[in-house]
C-alpha cells in the first residue's frame, strides 16, 4: 500500500477527513514547526554534507607515521616554490595558503646549498601539495633544490606548473586586490620581494585555473614572514626530538610527542599555532616574558580561566568562517549549504564576542589589552546587523535533524515569497507525517517516532530490545519497511 494512501486512510479512520484549518492562523509563517520532536543519534542525520576532513601522514621522511599534529578538519595547504638562477641561486620564494581557511603567507629566504632554512619552513607549513616550476624538471639535470625537497618530503603531492605563471607583476596585482585594506602595509614590504611575489602569482593562478577557487576582493589576510627572533630547528632534529611526530609510529600514543603532551587546545587554529611554536619557538626575551605574565595572570584567577575555556569550546571551528570569502564555481549546491552553515555559526558567534570581551577586560597585560581593542571593533556590530537583516536572531548552527530545520527556517519570512510558500507546505507535510506516526502508535500501542537520515529519508522508528523483539506478537512493523515518499 502506498504510504500516501495510508496517511489518508489513517486520517479517515481517526475522523480527521474534514477540511483542515490553516496551521498558523492569519499570522505570517515565522519559524520552525511548533510540535517537532527531538532527534536522536539513531534516527538523525548530519546537518550537512560538510567533510570535516581527516589527519594526513606526516610529511617528514624520517617518520612515516600519521601525524598527530594535523587537525582533523579539511586542511588542504598548498605551497608554491620558486628559486633564483645564476648568481641568485639559493634565493627561494615561498607562498602558502590553506584552501579552507584563506590566509596567504609569503616568505623569501636567502638559503645555502643545503636549503636547511627552506626545508624547515616547509615543514612548519605541513603542506599536502607543492607547486614547482616545470623548468626545474624538464632539464637533463634536475634542480638540486627540488631533489632536496622531494627527499625530505616524499609523501607530498607535487604538481609542475608553467614557468610563465611565475610573474612578479601578476603576483603584485593579486596581492593588492585580495589584501584586507586595514592590513595593506605589507605591500610596502613585498615591493622588493621578487621571488615571494612570483610564487604568489603561480599559487593564485593555480587555484583559479585548476581548482576553480576564487576569493573576494579585500578578503584575505596576507602576511610576510621572516625568521628573525625565532630559533631554527631543522626537520631531522625536530623528528629526533619527537616534537610533533614519534620515531616509533607503531607504538605511538597521544603522549609520545611533546605536541601531544601540551595539546589541550579547544580550537583547531590553536592546535596549528601550538605546532608552529614548537617547530619555530621565539627566543626574544620580551615575547617569552609577556607570555609568562599572561599564564601567571590566568593561574591566579581560575574563574576567569574557566570562563575563557567554556567560550573557546563554543568557538571550536571559528577559523572555518574564513571560507565565507571563498567563491567556488563547481558544485554550487554543496557550497551553498556549506556557506549557510557558516552564516548560522557566525550569527551565534557575534553574541559570544561581547561576553568574551567582558571576561578579559580586567587583565592588564598588553596581549589582553590588544585583544580587547580588537573585540571592541565596530565591525562586529556591523556584521551582526548585516547578518540579522536576513536571518533570525536565534538561528544557530546545529547537527543532525535539528541542523536541517535550522537551515530550512533560518531566513526570515518576507525575504522571498516563494521560499515562504515552500516552507509552509513543507512544515504541513511534516506535521502530516508526525500525525500519521502518532496515529499508528496509538493504534498498535507502540512507542513509534518519526526519524530522518540521508539513506532512508523520513521513516518510522521503533526501538526495542531483544526480549521485546522475541515476544512481539504483532509482526507488521518487523516484516515491512515503512518509508515516506519524498
Amino acid at each position: 500500500m502506498n504510504l500516501r494512501e495510508q496517511v489518508n486512510r489513517g486520517k479517515i479512520n481517526a475522523g480527521t477527513n474534514n477540511k483542515k484549518q490553516p496551521r498558523y492562523g492569519s499570522k505570517p509563517f515565522m519559524g520552525l514547526p511548533s510540535n517537532r520532536v527531538k532527534s536522536t543519534k539513531k534516527d538523525s542525520t548530519p546537518s550537512s554534507n560538510i567533510n570535516w576532513g581527516k589527519s594526513h601522514q606526516s610529511i617528514s621522511s624520517s617518520s612515516g607515521l600519521h601525524s598527530e599534529t594535523t587537525s582533523k578538519e579539511d586542511s588542504r595547504i598548498i605551497v608554491a616554490l620558486s628559486e633564483g638562477r645564476g648568481e641568485a641561486r639559493c634565493e627561494v620564494g615561498l607562498a602558502a595558503i590553506n584552501v579552507s581557511q584563506p590566509r596567504l603567507i609569503l616568505c623569501q629566504i636567502s638559503d645555502t646549498q643545503s636549503y636547511h632554512n627552506t626545508l624547515r619552513k616547509i615543514n612548519i607549513f605541513n603542506p599536502s601539495q607543492i607547486l614547482v616550476p616545470m623548468t626545474f624538471v624538464e632539464s637533463s639535470i634536475q634542480s638540486r633544490f627540488v631533489e632536496k625537497v622531494k627527499d625530505q618530503f616524499p609523501d607530498v603531492n607535487y604538481t609542475y606548473v608553467r614557468r610563465n605563471t611565475y610573474n612578479k607583476a601578476s603576483g603584485m596585482e593579486y596581492v593588492q586586490e585580495l589584501c584586507i585594506p586595514s592590513m595593506n602595509s605589507v605591500l610596502l614590504v613585498l615591493q622588493h620581494k621578487y621571488y615571494a611575489l612570483t610564487a604568489a602569482s603561480a599559487l593564485l593562478r593555480f587555484l583559479q585555473g585548476n581548482l576553480n577557487i576564487f576569493y573576494a576582493s579585500g578578503s584575505i589576510r596576507i602576511d610576510y614572514q621572516e625568521s628573525e627572533g625565532y630559533a631554527i630547528i631543522d626537520v631531522s632534529t625536530a623528528d629526533r626530538l619527537e616534537l610533533v611526530s614519534s620515531t616509533k609510529p607503531l607504538q605511538a600514543t597521544k603522549y609520545s610527542t611533546l605536541f601531544g603532551v601540551l595539546n589541550n587546545c579547544y580550537t583547531k587554529i590553536g592546535e596549528r599555532a601550538l605546532r608552529t611554536v614548537l617547530l619555530q619557538p621565539p627566543y626574544a626575551t620580551s615575547i617569552i616574558l609577556e607570555r609568562q605574565e599572561c599564564v601567571t595572570s590566568l593561574m591566579k584567577r581560575p574563574e576567569k580561566l574557566q570562563a575563557i575555556q567554556v567560550m573557546l569550546q563554543k568557538m571550536g571551528n571559528i577559523d572555518q568562517l574564513l571560507t565565507l570569502s571563498t567563491i567556488v564555481i563547481d558544485d554550487s549546491q554543496y557550497w551553498s549549504n556549506r556557506q549557510l552553515n557558516y552564516m548560522l555559526y557566525l550569527n551565534g558567534l557575534v553574541d559570544i564576542v561581547g561576553t568574551f570581551n567582558e571576561v578579559i577586560s580586567d587583565f592588564e597585560q598588553s596581549f589582553f589589552r590588544n585583544l580587547c581593542y580588537t573585540l571592541n571593533s565596530e565591525g562586529f556590530i556591523y556584521i551582526r546587523d548585516k547578518v540579522r537583516t536576513l536571518i533570525h536572531d536565534n538561528a544557530h548552527a546545529a547537527k543532525s535533524h535539528n541542523g536541517l530545520l535550522q537551515r530550512c527556517f533560518a531566513i526570515k519570512p518576507g525575504i522571498n515569497g516563494l521560499l515562504d510558500l515552500v516552507r509552509k507546505v513543507y512544515s504541513e507535510r511534516l506535521d502530516d507525517m508526525r500525525d500519521y506516526v502518532k496515529l499508528l502508535g496509538e493504534k498498535y500501542n507502540l512507542p513509534l517516532t518519526l526519524g530522518n537520515n540521508i539513506s532512508k529519508g523520513y521513516h518510522i522508528v521503533f526501538s526495542m530490545n531483544k526480549h521485546q523483539r522475541m515476544s512481539m506478537k504483532n509482526q507488521i512493523f518487523l516484516k515491512n519497511s515503512f518509508r515516506f515518499a519524498d
